[in-house]
């Protein structure tokens, strides 16, 4: 019974999702297997440094990334292996990053909170809470200063809302921007907590979204 009711099921996702999507949920799915595996290295003591976890929010970087172009550039902090992944990076690789290994996609240098692979638009994977920000408004300016048609998407937690340096690249984003000299799109993963600390006991405004409207960005809520 349990058999042919998972046949049935499986019957149901192929009749009525498109298989853009199904390619989506693999991928989640895929992601989360990763993420599983590199937790468990962790706690044994085989990976250095620190590890962030990307469990929960799969949804966030397989969707978006499906939408933009192989030239297109994507920035991100420390919770970064999920963007590879969904990029296109090796999951060999990546993981050998996490090992401190010479194959991996920093040459093992960077470790989990600094993966680069810029060969599939990926631009870091940054340690720094929000020092990224600036780096990814620069670079969308930069982009459209060269004349291409190229897009910047910047992945960053609640908690780099209330550093410094983040404020200073909405604003030049805003400012840039009303000119169309910042093709930017900036994703906020607001997974509640900023580190251990919740975003009531962090952020005097919960709405995080309208911060960047006082920057005359406009921005729109999703349920990841």
């Amino acid at each position: 019974m349990a058999k042919q009711k998972s046949e049935s099921a499986a019957a149901v996702v192929d009749a009525v999702c498109a298989p853009e999507w199904t390619d989506i949920l693999r991928q989640m799915i895929f992601i989360r297997r990763f993420e599983e595996a590199t937790e468990r290295e962790f706690r044994r003591g085989k990976v250095g440094g620190y590890l962030h976890v990307y469990i929960g929010q799969e949804a966030v970087a397989s969707g978006i990334i499906s939408a933009i172009r192989k030239n297109d550039m994507v920035f991100s902090g420390y919770r970064d292996h999920a963007h590879a992944l969904a990029l296109g990076s090796e999951p060999g690789r990546v993981m050998a990053e996490l090992f401190g290994k010479a194959t991996g996609v920093s040459k093992g240098k960077g470790g989990s909170m600094h993966l680069f692979d810029v060969e599939h638009g990926f631009y870091g994977g940054y340690g720094i809470v929000g020092g990224h920000v600036t780096l990814a408004v620069g670079s969308a300016y930069g982009l459209r200063y060269q004349g291409t048609d190229r897009v910047v998407v910047c992945y960053f937690g609640d908690g780099a809302m209330n550093i410094g340096s983040f404020h200073e690249a909405m604003n030049m984003a805003g400012l840039w921007g009303r000119d169309g000299m910042c093709p930017i799109v900036f994703i906020i993963e607001n997974n509640g907590y900023a580190m251990g600390t919740s975003v009531e006991r962090h952020s005097a405004l919960t709405d995080l979204s309208a911060r960047v409207r006082a920057y005359n960005i406009p921005s729109e809520k999703v349920d990841g």
